[in-house]
């Protein structure tokens, strides 16, 4: 049962998914609360950033044992780069663990942990029963998560999920207005609008460096349990390590130049600066790019087959337009995405990086649509780099 030090900070976002956030918290997560007797803070978000907001300016964030996110993936985006922009950032993300409920019609971060450990239910109701299991579970375990670095001309960000550019990106954002009619299924509507009555092409540079050509030294991070560690020895010693790790210049860093030094490869450049001569250049005409640092892309939908958690590699996957032989080939791509079957189409390229960079080529650019995790980014060119950063997920 819980103790008097255990607090969660519980965050809904009554808007996510097919909008039933609020219907599982009172239903189905909170008698589970109780039953186990952990108290909790509860915030409903009523706008876009909202708990991004929170998170930066709560000023006794270290009383909670865990974050606990019902929503998508979205929401869990928020929270993330929240807790990048405080200064005590080091320890946060590393000893706060997220705990996922999962409502939205992605919910990636999660699927990709529950498969890490092989308990990801196919059924959706199952999913979610597991998911309020494992928050609720006083032996859980929270597992470590690399964050990427993502900048753009104008801002940066952590992502610990995807970039991308190109059909599936446009096909994401743009299916988002039947989110709430059509749940998942608006990813199939989308597919087919945008294969058969408006297929982009998209010129394009694409850089990377592979990880194959660069030594990194991955750091080694454990899970750890998530409940009765405020007062052990464990959680103090690993308190003095997130603090070793932290010092006072490093609080006054900016979540970009945090990043920045958690770089896994040496001298990445600026996303303003020229790529070095060691990188690898694609420049043609692209149908998508997608850069994926976990194994799942959605719920009963896995993308990349040996992605880990924590092995400090981004999977770079891309379909050049010359390769693609028809419309229809593409769709059927797009569809065995959710059995897995999508791996073993021709047209579809898989490379291991440790940094990559996306640039339209097209003057003025006027191409599709820029991702971070799911969300809509407002950029001209995109660059992420894998770093030594990590967040901690719950996962049973």
């Amino acid at each position: 049962m819980g103790t008097e030090t255990e607090r969660l900070l519980v965050l809904i976002n009554p808007q996510s998914g097919v909008g039933q956030a609020l219907c599982i918290f009172n239903e189905m997560l909170l008698p589970e609360l109780e039953r186990v007797a952990v108290s909790y803070d509860l915030i409903i978000t009523e706008h876009a950033n909202h708990a991004k907001l929170f998170v930066v300016n709560c000023e006794d964030l270290r009383k909670y044992t865990s974050i606990i996110t019902i929503s998508g993936d979205g929401l869990i985006f928020e929270v993330v780069n929240g807790l990048l922009q405080r200064v005590d950032r080091e320890y946060c993300l590393s000893q706060i663990p997220l705990g996922l409920v999962p409502v939205g019609s992605g919910n990636a971060l999660l699927s990709s942990v529950f498969n890490h450990l092989d308990k990801l239910a196919a059924d959706t109701n199952e999913f979610v029963r597991s998911a309020i299991s494992a928050v609720c579970n006083m032996q859980t375990n929270a597992y470590p998560v690399n964050l990427m670095h993502v900048e753009t001309p104008t801002e940066s960000f952590g992502a610990f999920l995807s970039v991308g550019y190109g059909l599936l990106s446009d096909i994401d954002i743009e299916s988002e207005r039947w989110r709430k009619t059509l749940g998942r299924a608006r990813f199939t509507v989308g597919a087919v609008i945008r294969c058969f009555l408006g297929l982009r092409i998209y010129s394009c540079r694409l850089s990377f460096l592979k990880s194959d050509d660069v030594s990194c030294n991955v750091r080694k991070v454990h899970p750890f349990k998530v409940y009765g560690r405020r007062n052990s020895s464990l959680a103090v010693e690993e308190e003095k390590e997130s603090e070793r790790h932290s010092n006072e210049f490093d609080e006054m860093l900016s979540s970009d130049e945090f990043l920045r030094r958690s770089h896994l490869p040496d001298a990445v450049p600026k996303l303003s600066e020229p790529v070095p001569s060691e990188w690898s250049v694609i420049e043609d005409d692209f149908i998508f790019i997608y850069a994926m640092a976990l194994s799942h892309i959605g719920h009963n939908a896995l993308y990349i087959s040996d992605a880990e958690l924590n092995d400090g590699n981004i999977y770079l996957t891309y379909a050049l337009k010359k390769d693609v032989q028809s419309k229809m080939e593409l769709f059927r791509f797009l569809l065995d995405i959710g059995t897995a079957q999508h791996m073993n189409y021709s047209f579809f390229k898989t490379v291991r990086v440790r940094s990559l960079r996306i640039e339209p080529t097209t003057e003025p650019f006027s191409g599709g649509i820029f991702v971070v995790d799911g969300e809509s980014v407002n950029c001209g060119k995109l660059q992420a780099t894998a770093t030594s950063s990590t967040i901690a997920v719950t996962g049973g």
